[in-house]
């Protein structure tokens, strides 16, 4: 595990065998049960299960209990916690999820989104981002503004996923840097996060994805875990 001022971060596989879906599914309460049902298509029921399995496997492991035992309460703004002391966050795109597990106080948000090289960003980047942002993303254009707005925006919303808001706090109340050349960074906070000293980390999760992991602390040290469809943690 990571250790005090530590995150870490697993990349979960989504799309498994139905068998292993099905012994995972074992796992969940009865409420989870009933949020997979809800879900229209069978693959999303499927990806349900994976990513709400595993993160019960990784915080029990934490807390030395059985997965089924662990038990989920809310914030104020409906993010969940387990216990004092032990943050995490969960984000998922299409076949791909992450789940985030600090030690300490530090609040933990992490996003994952799918870059998709045809979305129309223009009128999202008018309509969300703050001025700063909206210059800098200005300066691009094409493919290269596409792919320069989605890690922008997963930057932004695992900051705002890390303090528990979510979307429900306006995104422009804060600047984060757009340049991929450089690592990101949080430019200015009018409010929206509290205060206090922000790292911003990219992850490196697959080729066609964008994903940020915040923490609220000024050092933040990541040992990044892939679980792939047979089960396996590679460090």
């Amino acid at each position: 595990m990571a250790g005090p001022g530590g995150v870490d971060v697993y990349i979960v596989e989504l799309d498994r065998p139905e068998a292993e879906v099905a012994t995972l599914g074992a796992i969940l309460s009865g409420d989870e049960r009933e949020r997979m049902q809800r879900l229209r298509f069978e693959r999303h029921r499927r990806r349900f299960v994976v990513c709400r399995a595993t993160l019960r496997e990784v915080l029990a492991s934490r807390l030395e209990i059985a997965p089924e035992a662990v038990r989920f309460s809310l914030g104020e703004h409906g993010k969940p916690y387990v216990k004092e002391g032990m943050p995490f966050n969960v984000a998922h795109s299409h076949e791909l999820a992450l789940i985030a597990v600090g030690e300490g106080a530090e609040a933990v948000g992490v996003d994952l989104e799918l870059i998709r090289p045809n979305r129309a960003v223009e009128g999202l980047v008018g309509r969300y981002l703050s001025p700063v942002e909206r210059e800098a993303l200005g300066r691009l254009g094409g493919k290269e503004l596409v792919v320069a707005f989605h890690w922008c925006w997963t930057a932004k919303e695992a900051c705002l996923k890390a303090v528990g808001v979510g979307l429900s706090e306006p995104l422009d109340g804060f600047d984060v840097s757009v340049e991929l050349a450089a690592p990101p960074s949080l430019l200015a906070d009018r409010g929206a996060l509290g205060g206090g000293p922000w790292t911003l980390r990219r992850l490196d999760v697959g080729d066609g994805y964008a994903a940020t992991l915040a923490l609220a602390a000024g050092e933040c040290r990541v040992f990044e875990h892939r679980l792939n469809a047979a089960g396996d943690f590679k460090v």
